[in-house]
């Protein structure tokens, strides 16, 4: 006969152990009639039985039981429990069936979870049966289906998504490219190939395939999806996802980059660089100058780093001539040399010997000690103390030469601290593989006579015990005894740090067999002596070692053993023990795991300590009784600021008594009238997370004559776990408490069907304003025609101007329905802003062409508002965050008028929205603005200024509009800047840019003094995007005979200089600026001689 499921058997266990043990008589359920007696009538006793019941199913299969539950109670716990198992064994029909017994919502979240699981447990089946039911099954549904039919097979996907492509918000793309991205990436193809693709769409698309690049899989379309955009439309790419694409295709994103003219800078890795070719990695450089600037000369290989160098010195010259000291460290030996000779004989560094000290430690040793002698033998002891420090790190370049930066020490060991503290500092920088057996004794004496000094500092300790550690992976014996010394000497074991980062000399566990052995006399000196603060140290001195140190951790065993056995004689306070609980945690979890129960029983001070009573809340839940009950020395009372429950959280895995006990006890402080407020308000919240337990004192406590205990308790009314706080708070509406219980309401409303919702809510009194925007909000988000109708009839009664203001609000989730829109039009010709800004705010996404129509209709009648407040508060969101067409110009007319308007800002903006809206499809509004306004020159340049912050090289929707201007400003000579700024930031530059070309040749002749410097600005500018236009076009100046084109041409030179491919002043660069120096124009001349290239070296 099978056992039978017993209480005390299962509340011995944990949680993990009762779960395990519900699934094994689960299991055994399958052919023993008893046990399942004993499910079934577990299945009818309270919520804790109900979850036990639940998980057995994972041992039958058998899902009945678990439907069962769903259909019965209004447990989220239960119900989040009960669809696992259903959608893990149910079938088809089973699972649809349990989708409807659950609110919308939760509904969302379990078909998701079907999707998600692996490809062998998803329920792909089901999800697309539930689609087809709920395909255009009531109104409202369409909102909950376009957000499952992403979930969907790709059948029925491509079926159904077209009729619902225009109204997917910016959430159902993302998920849609996550579940099928192929398909969402021939979407796109088609969309790209037909439709005009402003900037802010192209980030929008950027945005929503951030995914892409995170996966093997998907980050090849999003790469064609940038391609394909980079050459149809002339796309920015700060928005896009490149940085992440760049770990999994480097080498596609580096063409990518390559290609684009607008493109943000890239960190590439150390590898990447390296792969690439000399040519490639100036083409790289070119389009990305981060990518071989001089910050990044260390992830280079030398023989990239040596053609870097060469080609981009010049450029890389500081104001005295010299080059950063960290770029030459990076270079090959022979460049280094050469480079830091130049620079030691600079004229300013041989006035200056600080600066040329580092310089100096770059030449080879024997050049350099030469060099250096005068300053290491200098009366100032900053100036001695850094010769000596960078003569030492010099050997860092020939390992031969690290004897003689020893012998340098020892010379000098008697100097003062600060002296020896740089001269160590320089032996800590040399790399431990440098270091060889016969350095050691030298090194022996430095640290002797180092310890053997008064005034030896901390600092200066501590470079030598880096010197050390660094060394004790190659040369362990020696290197322990020199930290046995240093220990034993000044106490610092301690300040170890740590030498684990060094990798590729032996591995840990062999370096520490070696440690372990050398180490055992101080390891038993410091036991002996009981230095436990200094034995506890070792752990962070050793820390990725100190796991295979076995010797360490038996010690520390012995020290939490003395511990407890001092918690024997009443001592009241823990000394290590939290600190040793913590290592056994971290390297011995299984003696952690075993050591918590013996604590618990001995009732030891140690099992109070918060990562004790963490482990035990999260892992041991069987041990909680004694922390929970009154009386036992482990009982948390908690303080008169701190309540004793604040160490529990995730109640659900406790048992049902184990929350009986700390809801008895929260009652007991609750109703303590000595208890402070704060804590009787904690543990009243606290009540609603004890999901086992009855509600009724809560319900108790919300009938309260103290109005801050009864509203914290209807709050937490609001949080149980199923509906039984529902009847409370809806009695509440009827009375003063009504304020909060509205707002307590929401989340359990959220887990009820709509149309109960809806009842209740057509029964609460609307008396009270804060009460009634509540209703109108929460019928708002119900969205199904009955909610619907209910806000119509309301809207007609006499209603407070606020509630009309969530009223109007509220509708935002009917757009789709033509009744709605008197509604809005009414509240934009209203004077009152609030009403009319929740006009000015309706969301512009997944409307249809219908909607988007009304939509422009609203906003006219905003621009009709007899408040400026409000017509300025449309127009200003037309020009910031207009995203749909007014492709019948419904607001053209009325925005035409208001660029008359008598109010600067209202014209301005005006303006703005203008060249938004109609920018592209009406040139010739544009142009007939500006014609109206040609020769007032106040008004032209505001708003020629307006007009320019739309306009970009790389977007053509607004060039038709600019060519129209540029025109127009061409019969005034006067206006010949402003041509000038059109033209450069307006005008389309990709290769050849013919027109751009010209018609800056004819602008030419007709610039002066202010127009030739502006011409500069903007050509100073452009060569750090286009350098090869601004190239050609000294090239064409240059050959010119006005004047003024050669001067150009002067500044074109000028700008061409910062080549980010490196060519920087060429040999034919400097011809052009000679004869530019000849030229026998003095305006000419006077520009070219002011250039200055840098010297050669």
């Amino acid at each position: 006969m099978a056992p039978s499921i017993t209480v005390s058997e299962y509340e011995k266990l944990n949680h993990n152990g009762r779960m395990k043990y519900m699934v094994e008589h689960g299991r055994k359920s399958k052919t023993s009639t008893s046990i399942q007696q004993d499910i079934l009538q577990l299945s009818g006793q309270s919520l804790y039985e109900q979850l036990l019941a639940i998980q057995s199913c994972y041992g039958s299969g058998d899902v009945s039981t678990a439907i069962k539950l769903l259909s019965s109670s209004s447990s989220a716990i239960l119900g989040n429990a009960a669809m696992k198992v259903i959608i893990r064994f149910g079938s088809d029909a089973e699972v649809l069936q349990s989708l409807n017994l659950l609110p919308v919502r939760t509904q969302m979240r379990n078909l998701q979870r079907m999707r998600n699981v692996k490809p062998s447990r998803r329920r792909q089946k089901a999800i697309d049966l539930f689609l087809d039911r709920i395909k255009g099954f009531e109104t409202g549904d369409e909102a909950i289906y376009r957000e499952v039919l992403p979930l969907g097979s790709e059948q029925i996907v491509r079926k159904h998504l077209p009729e619902n492509l225009h109204v997917l918000t910016r959430t159902e793309w993302s998920r849609l490219a996550k579940y099928h991205p192929v398909f969402t990436r021939c979407i796109f193809d088609n969309w790209i190939s037909t439709s005009r693709v402003s900037q802010t769409t192209i980030k929008d698309i950027f945005y929503l395939f951030y995914i892409w690049a995170q996966s093997d899989e998907n980050v090849d379309l999003l790469i064609s999806l940038i391609k394909t955009l980079n050459d149809k439309h002339s796309v920015e790419l700060e928005e896009a996802p490149l940085q992440l694409a760049l770990k999994r295709r480097p080498h596609e994103i580096m063409k990518i980059v390559m290609q684009s003219k607008m493109c943000p800078s890239l960190e590439y890795s150390a590898k990447f660089l390296q792969s690439l070719g000399v040519e490639e990695l100036f083409g790289l450089g070119k389009a990305d100058p981060h990518a071989i600037a001089q910050g990044q000369m260390y992830k280079l290989s030398l023989q990239q780093r040596q053609a870097v160098f060469e080609s981009r010195s010049l450029l890389w010259r500081l104001s005295d001539g010299s080059i950063s000291i960290s770029t030459l460290r990076t270079l090959p030996e022979e460049q280094r040399v050469a480079e830091a000779r130049r620079c030691v004989n600079l004229p300013d560094f041989k006035a200056d010997p600080v600066k040329r000290m580092p310089y100096i430690a770059l030449l080879p040793w024997d050049e350099a000690i030469k060099l250096q002698m005068p300053q290491i033998r200098s009366n100032d002891a900053a100036i001695r103390s850094s010769a000596l420090r960078f003569q030492i790190e010099s050997a860092i370049y020939d390992e031969t030469k690290i004897g003689d930066a020893l012998q340098l020490v020892l010379k000098n060991r008697n100097d003062q601290d600060p002296v020896r503290q740089e001269m160590t500092r320089g032996l800590a920088i040399i790399p431990a593989a440098r270091w060889k057996t016969e350095h050691l004794a030298d090194l022996d004496k430095i640290i002797r006579q180092a310890l053997d000094v008064h005034d030896l500092s901390s600092t200066t300790l501590q470079n030598l015990i880096k010197v050390v550690t660094q060394i004790l992976p190659r040369h362990t014996v020696w290197a322990v005894q020199q930290l046995r010394l240093i220990g034993k000497e000044r106490n610092d074991i301690y300040s170890i740090p740590k030498f684990f980062n060094q990798t590729g000399l032996k591995p840990k566990k062999e370096t520490m067999r070696e440690l372990s052995d050398a180490m055992a006399p101080l390891l038993q000196t410091l036991i002996e002596k009981k230095q436990t603060s200094l034995l506890l140290s070792l752990r962070y001195a050793f820390a990725g070692f100190i796991v295979f140190w076995n010797e360490w951790m038996d010690a520390i065993e012995k020290v939490l053993a003395e511990e407890m056995e001092d918690l024997r004689k009443d001592r009241p306070g823990i000394r290590y023990g939290a600190e040793v609980l913590e290592i056994l945690k971290t390297y011995r979890y299984e003696i952690y795991w075993n050591l918590i129960p013996k604590l618990v029983e001995k009732r030891s001070i140690m099992a109070k300590d918060s990562q004790v009573v963490h482990h035990v809340n999260i892992r041991r839940q069987n041990l909680l009784d004694s922390y929970l009950t009154p009386g036992d020395a482990l009982y948390l009372e908690g303080t008169k600021s701190n309540p004793s429950c604040h160490h529990f959280f995730n109640f659900s895995h406790w048992t049902h008594t184990q929350q009986l006990l700390l809801a008895s006890t929260s009652l007991n402080t609750i109703n303590d009238p000595t208890a402070k407020v704060p804590i009787k308000l904690f543990y009243i919240s606290r009540l609603s997370s004890l999901s086992f337990v009855d509600p009724k004192p809560l319900i108790e406590l919300a009938r309260s004559e103290i109005p801050i205990i009864n509203e914290t308790a209807m709050i937490a009314l609001g949080q149980l776990d199923n509906d039984y706080g529902v009847a409370e708070l809806l009695e509440a509406l009827q009375d003063s408490r009504a304020r909060i219980a509205i707002y307590a309401l929401r989340k359990l409303f959220a887990r009820m069907s709509r149309h109960s919702v809806l009842d209740s809510l057509k029964k609460t009194p609307m008396g009270k304003v804060t009460v009634a925007k509540e209703v109108v909000r929460l019928v708002g988000d119900l969205r199904y025609s009955e909610a619907l109708e209910f806000l119509l009839t309301l809207e007609r009664e006499d209603l407070h101007r606020d509630v009309r203001v969530s009223l109007v609000r509220a509708l935002w989730c009917y757009l789709d329905h033509s009744s709605v829109w008197p509604i809005f039009f009414a509240a934009a010709q209203d004077s009152y802003v609030a009403l009319a800004q929740v006009v000015v705010e309706i969301p512009q996404e997944n409307l249809s062409e219908a909607t988007e129509k009304h939509l422009l209709k609203a906003y006219l009648h905003l621009l009709q508002n007899p408040s400026a407040e409000i017509r300025q508060s449309i127009l200003g969101h037309c020009v910031r965050n207009l995203r749909i067409l007014d492709t019948s110009e419904i607001l053209l007319a009325r925005l035409e008028e208001l660029t008359k308007s008598k109010m600067k800002t209202e014209k301005d903006l005006s303006a703005q929205a203008v060249f938004k809206i109609y920018g592209s499809s009406r040139p010739d509004l544009v142009a007939a603005l500006f014609s109206r306004i040609l020769h007032d020159y106040k008004a032209l340049t505001s708003l020629f200024h307006i007009f320019t912050y739309q306009l970009s090289p790389n977007d053509k929707r607004m060039h038709k509009s600019t060519r129209l201007l540029y025109d127009l400003f061409s019969t005034d000579p006067l206006l010949v800047k402003l041509r000038l700024r059109l033209l450069f930031q307006g005008f389309p530059r990709v290769e050849p840019a013919t027109e751009f070309r010209n018609l800056f040749h004819a602008l030419v002749p007709d610039l002066q003094i202010d127009g030739l410097n502006q011409a500069s600005a903007h050509l100073e500018t452009l060569a750090r995007t286009d350098l090869s236009i601004v190239n050609s076009l000294e090239g064409e100046l240059g050959a010119s005979s006005d004047e003024k084109a050669r001067w150009l041409g002067v500044v074109c030179l000028a700008s061409g200089i910062h080549d980010s491919s490196g060519n920087g002043w060429s040999e034919e660069k400097l011809d052009k600026l000679k004869s530019y120096q000849c030229d026998e124009s003095l305006m000419v001349r006077g520009k070219a001689v002011f250039i200055f290239p840098p010297e050669k070296r």
